[in-house]
């Protein structure tokens, strides 16, 4: 019988119905709900059709449908090992043959060694049918690289004329399409997506909440009072354990959160990378008389001891342990994407608990007349690609193309990271509540979640809209003992992040990490590198004082032109030019 999917609410019904048959022997019930595709798609091109002709098109059901084919079809894919269970012996991997009736063959190799072995399988010439790279993603550089040698085939013809998954994701996902095209205008891989927020706003300044009440102040708007606050820190015995020196007013991991992108922006937009676009034109912030400024206001929090010394040279595990040890906290403030990065979560229900002293302040006020503004990082980390990628030599490409976009809605995406309905998740009942405060549509249960389940994951297709996370039932108390604090984080991340996403940089002015020419790329991966070393370098002198912000200042902007800044910009900005999102 034929399966359709349906659209909206149904579509979960229909494959949660799928996924409740649990496994049992070498497989699992054949599913059996009708399900319908929830728009017509358009005819396909006779690119489409040349590109399928090594495949017998009238073993494909209608798109939408499942199983994909009439007849079993075999794909090899090359993938990292898993470290659950071998990929051939998962569960999940029964159950997808036999709800699509595509097998797959798999090749793996060990997580750290997998670029190296796909780069001795790809030299060999024995390409196999498809590439899922899972979190060992194939760098944006390389897949174009590789679709232009014609080692990788383009899958625009199957996103326009056979996709359900991705194309509800184009639809929701604004600049989507546009970031995953490469610059000959093919489309060369599948990705993840992560719409989470704390992805899209990951420079959070945390602040210890319990000292701002010891020291009787409010939380800071404006860096005159962020001053202040960080002065009390140090001054007061902020976190009242008797010992007025063991404070440290403010920290952070450089390497991880560099000095000059939070407590930057209320003097000049520094997104991750320091550049963004005004109107279209590139604008490199380090460049700009406003970032002096901002240099100078972190010169003067340095020299009057309120940034920890140690913070060019810490790593996460330094900062964690050295907030951890002893009763109470010494970091007042720290600049980070999450707790974890300065508290030991690990522990449930035993832990010390000194994450939940900590939230994170909203953005800044601009000076100057500057408006509150913070970086938005849209696409990045949020849009994974190089992730699935199908090989010249497929001779079932669109079957390959349709299982990746099958996993590639959100529901089966809820399946593949939890298990079946009722073995690792179940509908939302009335009074649960998801992230956003609105009634849950779906309840993680993952300590139910078959021992034999895992495997696929993050390894291809994962599509997690914004929409789709809010919906997941979250106890509202973060700080709940009946919550595990790695799961009470969520709840912490998604409402503080709303406060970022309000004030957060127009989209049209995220500079994307943008496809590279073969003509360009050298050159451009030397000057990134040189001139961002060279960046980072000078920060560290000025902000500590070992380079006069106003004496060395000029030498600094000779030395970034001496260095190739106006050609290491003039390539950027030609290449966004001849992107998608300039056209």
């Amino acid at each position: 019988m034929k399966k359709r999917y349906l659209p909206g609410a149904s579509l979960m019904l229909a494959l949660s119905m799928l996924a409740a048959c649990s496994p049992s022997g070498s497989g699992f019930s054949a599913p059996s709900s009708s399900v319908q595709h929830p728009s017509s798609p358009s005819q396909p091109s006779s690119e489409a059709v040349s590109s399928t002709s090594m495949a017998d098109s009238n073993n494909y059901n209608p798109p939408g449908e499942l199983p994909i084919v009439k007849e079993n079809v075999t794909i090899s894919v090359f993938a990292p090992a898993s470290t659950d269970i071998a990929r051939a012996d998962s569960d999940m991997t029964k159950w997808m043959e036999e709800i699509t009736n595509v097998h797959v063959e798999w090749e793996t190799a060990a997580g750290d060694a997998f670029q190296e072995k796909l780069q001795l399988t790809l030299a060999s010439g024995a390409y196999p049918d498809m590439i899922a790279a899972g979190t060992s993603r194939v760098d944006k550089m390389v897949e174009q690289q590789w679709g232009m040698q014609k080692l990788l085939i383009p899958l625009n013809q199957y996103y326009d004329t056979v996709s359900v998954g991705y194309k509800n994701a184009f639809e929701k996902i604004p600049g989507m399409r546009d970031y995953i095209t490469s610059l000959d205008g093919n489309i060369y891989s599948m990705p993840n997506i992560d719409g989470a927020l704390q992805i899209q706003f990951p420079n959070k300044m945390w602040v210890n909440t319990e000292w701002l009440k010891n020291v009787g102040l409010q939380a800071p708007t404006t860096t005159d009072e962020f001053y202040h606050m960080l002065k009390a820190f140090k001054e007061q015995d902020a976190n009242g354990n008797g010992d007025a020196n063991d404070e440290i007013p403010f920290s952070a991991v450089n390497s991880n959160q560099p000095l000059d992108i939070f407590l930057m922006n209320p003097f000049i937009l520094c997104p991750e990378g320091r550049m963004w676009l005004d109107n279209g034109k590139l604008v490199f912030s380090v460049m700009e008389p406003a970032y002096q400024e901002g240099i100078r206001y972190l010169n003067k929090l340095y020299a009057e001891g309120l940034i920890n010394p140690e913070m060019f040279t810490w790593d996460a595990t330094t900062q964690v342990n050295t907030n951890e040890n002893g009763s109470e906290p010494v970091l007042g403030a720290v600049l980070a994407q999450r707790p974890g990065n300065f508290c030991d979560l690990s522990g449930y229900p035993d832990n010390s608990h000194k994450w939940e002293q900590y939230y994170p302040i909203a953005p800044l006020q601009g000076v100057n007349g500057n408006e509150m503004i913070t970086n938005y990082n849209a696409y990045s980390s949020t849009l994974q690609t190089g992730v699935a990628m199908i090989t010249s030599t497929c001779k079932e490409p669109e079957a390959a193309f349709r299982m990746v976009d099958l996993l590639a809605t959100e529901e089966m995406t809820i399946i593949t990271t939890n298990g079946p309905k009722g073995q690792g998740w179940r509908d939302a009942v009335d009074g649960e509540i998801g992230l956003d405060g609105s009634p849950a549509k779906v309840t993680i249960e993952s300590e139910q979640r078959p021992a034999n389940w895992g495997g696929w994951d993050q390894l291809m297709g994962r599509v997690q809209t914004p929409e789709y996370l809010a919906g997941i039932s979250y106890v509202q108390d973060p700080y709940s003992p009946a919550l595990n604090p790695m799961q009470g984080r969520h709840v912490v991340l998604y409402r503080s992040s709303l406060d970022y996403q309000k004030v957060a940089q127009p989209l049209e002015s995220v500079l994307p990490s943008l496809y590279y020419s073969n003509d360009v790329i050298n050159e451009f991966s030397m000057l990134k590198t040189t001139i961002t070393d060279y960046v980072n370098e000078m920060l560290v002198a000025f902000v500590t004082g070992s380079k006069n912000i106003d004496t060395d200042w000029d030498a600094y902007m000779s030395q970034l032109k001496t260095l190739g800044v106006e050609r290491y910009m003039q390539i950027i900005q030609e290449t966004y030019n001849e992107s998608p999102f300039a056209k």
